[in-house]
């Protein structure tokens, strides 16, 4: 048995770990498999099965292990939300985030703290709204500052952040507006690799600065030295859709790039010496003697991950072939994917990592049996041929992952790389690298060289650029669910290793992705409103069969590097199989509630939009999609507006009154069914509540959620009295600076027996009703889950709760 199923089992492992239980018992059954393999030698195929189980439990054991930070007062993680820390530490690595902004990985070796100095070992992410071109890899910094622990949002879909930095080794994180906060103390190491390839890669990137237009600046930087933080959203969306964005990404292209530039200028010298011929022959030994340069560039260009693998693939195939080791290269794969999953098992969930090896994959299946019949003549025909083949193969084997991880479909790629691929690689990459090297000795003429190189990398962007703007090239935003992505994943596998399967295999395969792409997603029965975690700010999703689905709010954290309609709301749709809106609501014009609906507007279809407010009133960017998009705009007159009595009861208040704030004049939803109702309170406050009070409701409210995020400004406990609800539920930030909701709220609600449900401390709640009580769920471990058991009764209304 090959390398491949033991890969399989250890990557089960690994994906399985997050939605299981953390306990010992994984432990104890990987003991008894490794014993069982020692013991069953006698019985092959039991000893495989121990083999297998080994392997799986093992790759569940080691991503709790890569998550699990030190939890005592020697990590960082214990001195998260303990208020300012003075904080002593050492650069490790630097990078540019979009629109100046920065970061710093710092290891940290001392906590101050009341006058106590604390020993500490670990790892943080300092965020920095300037740049931090000040400081290199080895200086000592000092500050102040608050600690945080990373966290998700607890929303379907959406990108695990706390992940992703684990697998870089960082705790926690913490912000300072700019260096001029913190004091720089130039570092006592002496000069090493690091060190100077950073002062190298900062001395590069400011001759790209100073001598190429600014847009130039940013694909050229990325390009050449890895540093992406110049790129604009403008040309990281056109990058990623014409699916050219691995062209300026440092990974295994630039390497083997380099490599095949090097070894041909090293052999052309190498062959001249009789001697080095014989004793060294140049395509055993010559790719060794390589190394050190292709370890430089990975120095050079900030030791990315993607870049780090790259460079530990290529040692071991030059390591191989000093030996006169021949291995078939899909083992060489398998091996080499087994290898980086037991040292770094979270690489698994990274999409560089993936990307890279299902690309690898595709090309060692496909092209091997395509290439054959490429024409043999002429040269050039037959090697755009093979890129053509090349860039399907890896378009193909990638594709499921890219609408995993980008929600894109870009078809431009099999059109753009037989261009840009000729482009950079053979013009761009040799001009900028020999500027690269020039640099360092000659700074006249690497200025000309980068002038050029700009040149052609504009040259190519900008026809880029055009193609994606034609109709059948320009591709598409996709928010699948993940029953839609395993089809896509089976149609793809079938493409790529069905030639080797039997036949009923690849018939079952094809059915199998048929049906999970065929039948569509069943709405939910009765009543269904769904709060979505997005930080200080609302975004409400109700839906009622069959299939009636309108959004509330959109959310909008505060930040110009996040956008919570891209990264949050539409994937949260996705994921939930909404693929159309019946309306889009925005409840008052305030940028918590606005922000995340321009995503939400421009990749989804919507049939109406309601607003408290004229269209020419509200904000010009989301006014310009609406009237882009040719969507229904749809106001209300004062006081309850019914919009439908069947199945379910849906109606809209709008409150009336001179000098109203913009909170109270937000839009109040009603969904009933049965004896349950749902009251959304958008952000009102004393005025309008005090106007809410005074309209009799369309129907009973056994579910409330509480006005603006739970302020103590908008007589909540009034309001709860008198609906007198059986839970409720607020929208809230963790740990915001607003302490929504208020304490004192919170104290009321519980004094009234109500249970309260929150975004801030559970994630996102579903909470469900066919008329005869709530069951509410928080969003944990890849799913709704019951929260502990919440199914609550209605209560009976009042004669204020009488319909209308």
């Amino acid at each position: 048995m090959g390398v491949l199923p033991w890969l399989l089992a250890l990557g089960g492992g690994i994906a399985a770990a997050p939605y299981g239980p953390a306990s010992v018992w994984p432990a104890a059954l990987a003991l008894v498999c490794a014993l069982g393999v020692v013991l069953l030698r006698r019985h092959p195929r039991r000893q495989t099965a121990a083999g297998l189980a080994f392997f799986f439990l093992s790759g569940y054991l080691l991503y709790g292990l890569a998550l699990a930070p030190d939890a005592g007062r020697s990590g960082l993680r214990a001195w998260c939300g303990v208020g300012e820390l003075g904080v002593d530490a050492e650069v490790l690595s630097l990078g540019r985030r979009s629109g100046d902004k920065s970061y710093l990985d710092l290891r940290v070796h001392v906590l101050r703290k009341d006058g106590q100095v604390l020993r500490v070992d670990g790892r943080l992410r300092l965020f920095l709204d300037g740049p931090a071109t000040a400081v290199l890899p080895g200086d000592h910094l000092r500050f102040r500052t608050s600690l945080r622990t990373p966290h998700n949002f607890g929303t379907p879909g959406e990108f695990d952040y706390p992940r992703y930095l684990a697998a870089r080794g960082i705790e926690a994180s913490a912000y300072l507006k700019n260096l001029e906060e913190a004091a720089v103390l130039p570092g006592t190491a002496p000069l090493g690799p690091r060190l100077l390839a950073a002062a190298w890669r900062q001395r590069v990137l400011g001759l790209i600065e100073a001598c190429v237009p600014e847009d130039t600046a940013g694909l050229l930087a990325a390009l050449l030295v890895g540093d992406k933080g110049g790129l604009s959203d403008t040309q990281r969306q056109i990058l990623a859709r014409g699916g050219i964005s691995h062209l300026f990404s440092i990974s295994g292209l630039h390497l083997g790039l380099i490599g095949f530039y090097a070894y041909q200028l090293v052999f052309f010298f190498w062959r001249r010496s009789t001697w080095l011929l014989l004793h060294f022959p140049p395509k055993r030994f010559l790719p060794v003697f390589l190394l050190p340069l292709l370890l430089a560039y990975l120095l050079l260009t900030g030791e990315a991950l993607p870049t780090q693998r790259a460079f530990l693939m290529a040692t071991a195939g030059a390591v191989l072939w000093a030996c006169s080791r021949r291995t078939a290269p899909l083992n060489l794969l398998w091996s080499a994917g087994l290898l980086f999953l037991l040292f770094e098992p979270l690489l698994l969930f990274e999409a560089s990592f993936q990307l890279s090896f299902a690309g690898v994959l595709g090309i060692m299946l496909l092209v091997p049996r395509w290439s054959p019949h490429c024409p043999q003549r002429p040269f050039v025909l037959r090697w755009l041929c093979l890129l053509a083949l090349t860039t399907l193969a890896a378009t193909l084997a990638t594709l499921p992952l890219t609408l995993l991880h980008f929600h894109l479909l870009a078809p431009a790629a099999l059109v753009t790389n037989l261009l840009a691929v000729p482009a950079i690689g053979l013009v761009a990459v040799p001009v900028g690298l020999a500027a690269v090297v020039l640099a360092l000795v000659w700074e006249a003429g690497a200025r000309y060289l980068l002038i050029l190189d700009g040149l052609v990398v504009q040259a190519t962007f900008d026809l880029m650029a055009w193609l994606t703007e034609t109709p059948l090239l320009g591709g598409v935003q996709l928010y699948l669910t993940p029953r839609v992505l395993l089809g896509v994943f089976a149609l793809c596998l079938l493409v790529l290793a069905g030639h080797h399967w039997r036949r009923r295999w690849r018939g079952a395969t094809a059915g199998m992705a048929s049906l999970l792409l065929l039948i569509p997603v069943a709405p939910p029965p009765g009543l269904q409103v769904i709060a979505l975690s997005v930080g200080q700010g609302d975004a409400t999703l109700l839906s009622a069969a069959p299939g009636r689905h309108i959004l509330i709010d959109g959310g909008g954290v505060r930040s110009e590097t996040f956008d919570v309609g891209a990264r949050l709301i539409a994937p949260a749709l996705g994921h939930l199989g909404i693929g159309r809106l019946d309306a889009v609501v925005l409840t008052h014009d305030h940028p918590d509630h606005r922000l995340g609906l321009h995503q939400v507007l421009t990749h989804f279809p919507v049939d109406e939009f309601w607003s408290p407010l004229p269209l020419e009133e509200l904000d010009t960017e989301l006014a310009r999609l609406v009237q882009a998009r040719s969507i229904k705009v749809r106001h209300f007159a004062p006081g309850w507006t019914v919009i439908e009595r069947e199945p379910c009861l849906l109606a809209v208040f709008r409150a009336e009154g001179e000098g109203l704030s913009v909170n109270d004049q937000s839009l109040v939803i009603y969904a009933g069914q049965g004896q349950d109702g749902v009251l959304l309170t958008a952000d009102l406050e004393e005025r309008g509540v005090g106007a809410l009070l005074l309209h009799p409701l369309p129907g009973p409210v056994s579910l409330l959620k509480l006005p603006h995020h739970g302020s103590a400004r908008s007589r909540t406990e009034q309001l709860a009295e008198a609906l007198t609800p059986a839970a409720a539920f607020v929208s809230a930030g963790r740990h915001n600076v607003y302490r929504l909701p208020a304490q004192s709220v919170v104290e009321g609600l519980a004094r009234q027996n109500i249970p309260l449900f929150r975004t801030d401390t559970q994630g996102s709640l579903r909470m469900r009703s066919q008329g005869a009580g709530w069951v509410i769920e928080n969003w944990e471990k890849g799913r709704f889950r019951q929260s502990g058991g919440a199914v609550f009764a209605n209560y009976f209304m009042d004669s204020h709760a009488e319909p209308l």
